[in-house]
């Protein structure tokens, strides 16, 4: 019978300077990743209120449009509602402290008469009104009292009103 004998081997391992430049790329790589986060966290963060943003506008509009048209035109007081971080309406309008995370106010243009709002070639539709939103985020007392975190937008909001059907076809209905 015959034994296997092993042969000595010369490199039984990784040598110092091999591992130290493994040690040195692998650093190199996870400190650039991790530069990266603060970066990233930003762009999350944007998008996430520009996703809020456009909820809130939604349901501003739609709930200026249910609203008596020209009471709510006429009137100058604004409205302020609270939304939360997904941007939809905090239950009740209540103030929760937990869950709202954006303040809004909406006011009537009153840059204009309100009888309407200006188009071009200088004409003006009766049946559209202009809303100013602005929006914050800001954790204050007095959330609109720091400009970088107020986002303002405006809202058109139209006439809608029941009309009569006269005539032959409102026989027909």
């Amino acid at each position: 019978m015959k034994l296997i004998t092993r042969r000595p081997s010369r490199s039984r391992g990784f040598s110092l300077v091999e591992v130290v430049l493994a040690v040195g790329i692998a650093a190199t790589t996870v400190v650039l990743l991790i530069s990266l986060l603060p970066t990233g966290m930003d762009q999350m963060r944007a998008s996430s209120n520009q996703m809020a943003t456009a909820r809130i506008l939604r349901w501003i509009s739609q709930d200026l449009q249910m609203r008596d048209f020209d009471e709510w035109a006429n009137n100058a007081a604004a409205i302020t509602y609270k939304f939360d971080a997904g941007g939809d309406p905090v239950q009740g309008g209540k103030v929760d402290v937990v869950n709202s995370i954006y303040t809004v106010q909406v006011s009537p243009d009153t840059s204009g008469s309100v009888s309407g709002v200006d188009l071009p070639g200088n004409a003006r539709n009766g049946f559209l009104r202009q809303a100013t939103v602005a929006i914050s985020d800001s954790p204050r007392n007095d959330p609109f009292s720091d400009p970088s975190r107020v986002w303002k937008r405006a809202v058109t909001v139209v006439r809608m009103e029941k009309t009569e059907v006269a005539g032959p076809a409102a026989a027909s209905l």
